[in-house]
């Protein structure tokens, strides 16, 4: 299993329905390795706690759920400006990734001895999928979570070059959703692809049989849990909730989460006078 967004050991929250899914491929008696390749951050330059993150995970970790992981580094990274620019031009760096971790890579694959490589997302996952099939054979299957990264490829020509390039030599591309699925058929004709929809562990009775407290009992309540980062877009969800908040007065917003954007969701409420409507 190759995941390089996985949780490490000083972020456990990152990735962490990766690690969700590696514990089940344990559970139904799949003998697994999986592989999350690292960008090479220095102990130095860990100041911030994500780079911390980075510059002390261990070269190998043992998660509950019996899912061993290895952290090799390599030289790729995706952050900043160079992520913008390896976005529109992916081939060059994630191929001196590549060059950086060819012989880690290799000799996990000749002393595992797999019958197949799972990964998760074409890009950055898939391509090194695509490196070690082209070496070795292996077939390997991909799962893409991220819409925008497919639909891109419509406007990014190098980026398409590069799916098209994993897509060609993949046995499946698992999708999550339908459109997601008709945009991949769409973009990559030659796509074998498969759709299986995300799905979550049920919430406990225990939890749903608790009465709502006093202040929410005549409520209409949304939810809404993550990160808070540009992709997920919660101060546009603040926006379409003032958008329909006249019309709907028992409706209330509960978001629950933290991040680099908490500054500009917490002004997107304010500046909505929606505090007494939205908690966060």
């Amino acid at each position: 299993m190759l995941a390089s967004y996985f949780p490490k050991p000083d972020n456990p929250l990152m990735g962490n329905w990766a690690l969700d899914q590696a514990a089940a491929l344990v559970r139904n008696g799949i003998e697994l390795e999986v592989v999350s390749l690292t960008s090479w951050v220095p102990r130095l330059l860990g100041l911030t706690k994500g780079a911390r993150a980075y510059a002390e995970c261990p070269a190998v970790f043992d998660w509950p759920g019996g899912v061993r992981v290895s952290y090799p580094r390599w030289l790729l990274y995706q952050k900043g400006p160079t992520r913008r620019w390896a976005e529109r031009n992916p081939r060059l760096p994630m191929f001196l990734g590549w060059l950086s971790a060819r012989r880690w890579l290799t000799k996990k694959v000749l002393a595992f001895r797999p019958d197949v490589l799972y990964a998760h997302h074409t890009a950055v996952n898939g391509y090194i999928a695509a490196r070690i099939q082209q070496s070795t054979g292996l077939p390997f299957v991909i799962t893409d979570h991220d819409f925008g990264e497919i639909a891109s490829c419509e406007i990014l020509p190098n980026r398409r070059k590069l799916f098209q390039y994993v897509v060609d030599r993949s046995s499946t591309m698992v999708t999550i959703a339908a459109r997601m699925d008709a945009n991949m058929r769409l973009l990559f004709p030659s796509a074998r692809t498969r759709l299986v929809y995300n799905g979550t562990d049920p919430i406990p009775e225990d939890i749903l049989s608790q009465p709502r407290p006093a202040e929410l009992r005549d409520k209409l309540v949304i939810f809404s849990c993550g990160t808070f980062y540009e992709r997920k877009g919660f101060p546009l969800l603040i926006e379409a909730f003032a958008a329909v908040a006249d019309k709907h007065p028992t409706a209330v917003l509960r978001i629950i989460g933290d991040g680099e954007q908490r500054a500009e969701v917490m002004d997107a409420i304010r500046s909505r006078g929606l505090e007494s409507r939205v908690s966060c």
